[in-house]
Formats: structure tokens, C-alpha cells, sequence
């Protein structure tokens, strides 16, 4: 039974066309699978590559920076590659949307005071002064990297008591180990970030 556009229809599955060599399937679920008319152009590819990876760094640098997503920023932009700036331009629209970015400008140098994500085809630069307190950031990531610590430490005492390593459950004790790794690694992304945050101010 189908329910296509609302109206149940009752299709008969006796006496199904199979795939043959060369040929096609009434049925989509058992047709052959799709073959491309062409194949990929790797310029344009590596064109769009850079515009995804434009909007990734505008919201890594918003993430990071604490700026809340309904607030929308001007960048500045050092494109580094040909394409660049043409495809930001040509797709200045979408880029606005996907990044909640209200204009981007374009700069020779790195704006003093502005925090930075750097990518082989463009380095982002973004005023951060304009959008948060600095000094309630930098307050704000004090609190966060002191919780983080303390967790660490938890997690680092669990794993140097060979009490718990011997008689806990090997997928608890697996569990720790990916905890800590993945604990240090955000621990070393707020201190980064603390530190930039700083320089700013």
C-alpha cells in the first residue's frame, strides 16, 4: 500500500520488473543507483570549499567569543586567494544568513584590538569590543576554567588510584580516559581564548 498526494493506492508487488543489464526499474528501490552526467569540477569545488570554510571560521570565532547568535557582526576580511573575494561577493546573501553577518569588509592588515581565525585562502578578523564586555568575558571564562580544572583533576585522581583501575568496569574506566583527553583539550581552548581575550583588552 502507497499513500501518495493523501490517496491510499494498492500496488500489486507480484510480477516486479527487476534490474537487468542496461535496463531501468519501474520501482525506484530496486533500480539502479544513480550515475552522475558528469564528472565533479574540482575548481569549483574548491571554490565553494572556500566559502564553507568562511562561514565555519565566522562562527567558530562567534562561538568562542561568546556572542550570542541573534546579535549580527561586520567582519573584516585579508583574502589571501584570487577566489576569494569574488565567491564572498557572489554569495554575499547566503554567507549573511548561514554566518549572521551584517557586512564584510575588506583589510590589508590585521584591525588592532581584533581577534583573528586564519585559513589558507583568507584571514578573519572581527572588532570583539563592539559586541561583549571584554572584562565580563574574560570573568565569565575565570569561573568556566576554574570548573574545568576541578573536573580534570577529578577524573586525573580516578585514573592514578590503581584501586579503580583494577576493579571498575573496563568501559568505565575507558570512559575516564576519553573524559580526561577530552576535558584538557577544552581546558587549552579557554585558557587560548582567555589569553586573546586579554591582549585585546
Amino acid at each position: 500500500m502507497l499513500c501518495v498526494d493523501g490517496v491510499t493506492q494498492w500496488v500489486s508487488l507480484t510480477h516486479l520488473d527487476t534490474v537487468t543489464d542496461g535496463a531501468c526499474s519501474e520501482l525506484l528501490i530496486v533500480d539502479r543507483y544513480p550515475v552522475p552526467r558528469r564528472e565533479p569540477d574540482l575548481e569549483i569545488e574548491e571554490r565553494f570549499g572556500i566559502v564553507q570554510r568562511f562561514v565555519g571560521a565566522v562562527r567558530q570565532l562567534r562561538a568562542t567569543s561568546n556572542i550570542k547568535n541573534s546579535t549580527r557582526v561586520t567582519v573584516q576580511v585579508k583574502p589571501l586567494h584570487e577566489d576569494t573575494r569574488p565567491m564572498l561577493e557572489r554569495l554575499q546573501d547566503a554567507v549573511g544568513f548561514l554566518a549572521r553577518i551584517d557586512s564584510i569588509e575588506y583589510v590589508d592588515e590585521r584591525p588592532k584590538g581584533a581577534a583573528a581565525q586564519y585559513d589558507a585562502a583568507f584571514e578573519l578578523y572581527l572588532d570583539l569590543a563592539k559586541y561583549i564586555d571584554l572584562a565580563e568575558e574574560i570573568a565569565r571564562l575565570d569561573r568556566e576554567i576554574a570548573k574545568v580544572v576541578k573536573a580534570l583533576a577529578q577524573d586525573r585522581k580516578k585514573l592514578e588510584n590503581p584501586s579503580f583501575v583494577e576493579r571498575a568496569p573496563a568501559d568505565k574506566v575507558d570512559e575516564v580516559r576519553r573524559r580526561v583527553v577530552a576535558t584538557g583539550e577544552r581546558l587549552e581552548k579557554l585558557r587560548s581564548t582567555r589569553e586573546e581575550l586579554a591582549a585585546i583588552g
